[in-house]
């Protein structure tokens, strides 16, 4: 079971035929073998091999649940063409992700396409000197069990330019890519690599439930919601690194196990020198308002935000990390939070609530300074609020809390307390 960039190619017990003419590679015939794992059913085509080329004719190809046509040409002279054309109908492809993306179940999808491409003999290197196109088709994208949606993409050589465009219908929405690099006379591959592209990516009317159902597979809350987002290059830069590319986020009406949690918000980031620019992140959160602003640096740098919250419902702000603890808090917060992420999202800060109410005991005003840590997958938190003071019926109260996603029950917490 050879897997080949986390493509499974399944079983090879094949032979290889050839003779002056023809080649086929084919399962050795073993009735023990089960043909389920067979994914290359046969390859065969005729050639001609000449002397300033070599020929291949008929290609027919069953493969992978599918078949692949075509012909090629491979020049062996200078001043003749390397050519190729093929049609490819039904490969139901499966990429095994783990390797990638450790939480993420394996990506398959049925793909049908066209390649009809052409360049001349010793310009391989010279991206100015190819010509054609490739048109590919992907049905049935899914994410494990969960279906994903259906694209096209459309890549083309020619008249100094490489241009790929593309659409889709994903996650219950579109989205839609244009992406174009202009290539110089005896310009390598490295040199058009280092120029930023012209263009843009967007989507819109994505739905979270549908990206959280095949992004966090166990998951099993209730979302609700939209997201829009569109990433934009810097057609006039030179390099890739001077590209500052822009990408705008927004969400609208989000909401979780049937409960409100934001309105409206929206995110514009910027990328520069390899550091991830959070310019603006504002809108509508749990019934109060959040901002947040700072760095997030791609390499071994400073990943830094500052959130600032204001009027906050408490019990729907808690309601993705925890149910449990959202029905037994209450109150309106506002504070300033420092946020940093390293093998978990850490954060310190001070926050204040008013009509605040612990486990149904008024707790009225109340201020403390917060730490506390989140893990990237939600279910494992902490948080201390170690300098509790407030006023409430006329008096004060004072004391210190910790709160914890619990190791024994998913879903529950530990508390202590001193009040």
């Amino acid at each position: 079971q050879l897997t080949v960039v986390g493509q499974r190619l399944g079983l090879l017990e094949h032979q290889f035929e050839f003779d002056q003419k023809h080649f086929q590679l084919h399962p050795i015939d073993d009735g023990a073998v089960a043909s389920e794992r067979i994914l290359l059913d046969r390859i065969a085509a005729s050639y001609v091999l000449a002397q300033d080329s070599l020929s291949i004719s008929r290609l027919d190809a069953q493969l992978f649940g599918g078949t692949i046509e075509g012909t090629a040409r491979l020049a062996r002279k200078p001043g003749i063409n390397h050519q190729v054309k093929l049609d490819w109908e039904d490969l139901r492809l499966e990429f095994q992700t783990a390797r990638f993306f450790s939480a993420i179940d394996p990506l398959s999808t049925l793909t049908s396409g066209t390649l009809d491409w052409s360049v001349p003999s010793g310009s391989l290197e010279t991206p100015g000197a190819h010509a054609g196109v490739i048109g590919v088709r992907v049905d049935q994208l899914s994410i494990g069990r969960t279906n994903v949606g259906d694209l096209r993409l459309r890549f083309e050589a020619g008249g100094g330019r490489l241009g790929l465009t593309g659409d889709a219908r994903v996650f219950g929405g579109n989205a839609h890519l244009e992406a174009t690099s202009v290539t110089r006379p005896g310009g390598s591959w490295s040199a058009v690599l280092e120029r930023a592209p012209t263009g843009y990516a967007s989507a819109d009317a994505i739905r979270i439930e549908q990206v959280v159902r095949a992004m966090i597979p166990n998951h099993r809350r209730r979302w609700r919601g939209t997201a829009a987002a569109r990433l934009d290059w810097n057609a006039g830069a030179e390099s890739s690194a001077e590209a500052e590319p822009t990408l705008q986020i927004s969400g609208k009406d989000i909401a979780i196990d049937g409960r409100a949690l934001a309105r409206q918000l929206s995110m514009r980031l910027g990328l520069s020198d390899n550091v991830v620019e959070i310019e603006r992140v504002h809108g509508s959160l749990a019934g109060g308002r959040v901002r947040a602003n700072g760095s997030w640096s791609l390499g071994p740098g400073e990943r830094r935000v500052q959130v600032s919250l204001a009027e906050i419902d408490v019990a729907k702000a808690l309601l993705p990390i925890s149910r449990s603890l959202a029905s037994r808090v209450d109150g309106k917060i506002s504070g300033v939070l420092q946020a940093t992420l390293g093998d978990r999202l850490r954060f310190r800060g001070a926050v204040n609530a008013r009509k605040s109410s612990f486990f149904a005991i008024p707790t009225g005003t109340v201020h403390s300074g917060i730490h506390g840590s989140l893990a990237r997958d939600l279910r494992h938190w902490e948080v201390n609020l170690p300098s509790l003071q407030g006023t409430v019926g006329g008096g004060r109260i004072a004391g210190s809390a910790r709160l914890s996603s619990s190791a024994i029950r998913s879903g529950a917490f530990d508390l202590s307390s001193r009040w």
